[in-house]
């Protein structure tokens, strides 16, 4: 009898010990789950990032056009006896005030777009190490299980 309860212990002490084994590795394995979401996660908001950059493209190419065709950026020829002085107050003027403040937006833009993407380039480095850093774990998941 005292052979059976002592079998009993033995056995139960040795489940629990693989229980506490299972769970050490299920909470590893759900730990890098939840890593890899949340990578997942900044992944998309980087590609959103890139997206924007993208259409900030865009934008500036039609911005080129417009300044290139658009009349509101085309200075008229002068009327017949119109003086130098005249014109300049009608339309040189006009027409340089409109390209201050489209260079004051465009200079504006652009420090936004790098500094989106000085933060874009930092994140990416984040991301690149956590991957590799799980990558390492993922590989050391199968040997911990057999050893």
């Amino acid at each position: 009898m005292s052979f059976l309860c002592g079998l009993f212990k033995n056995v139960f002490l040795h489940i629990q010990v693989i229980f506490q084994i299972v769970s050490g590795f299920l909470f590893e394995i759900l730990w890098s789950v939840y890593r890899l979401c949340t990578n997942v996660i900044c992944f998309r908001v980087m590609a959103d990032r890139i997206e924007n950059f993208d259409n900030g493209e865009r934008a500036l190419q039609q911005l080129d056009e417009s300044i290139m065709n658009e009349p509101e950026y085309q200075l008229p020829e002068p009327t017949a006896m119109m003086s130098a002085r005249s014109y300049k107050a009608k339309f040189v003027e006009l027409l340089i005030a409109k390209l201050k403040s489209l260079i004051k937006t465009l200079f504006a833009r652009y420090f936004k777009a790098i500094d989106s993407y000085n933060r874009l380039n930092v994140t990416n480095a984040k991301l690149y190490r956590e991957n590799e850093k799980l990558s390492k774990s993922t590989v050391s998941l199968p040997k911990k299980t057999q050893g």
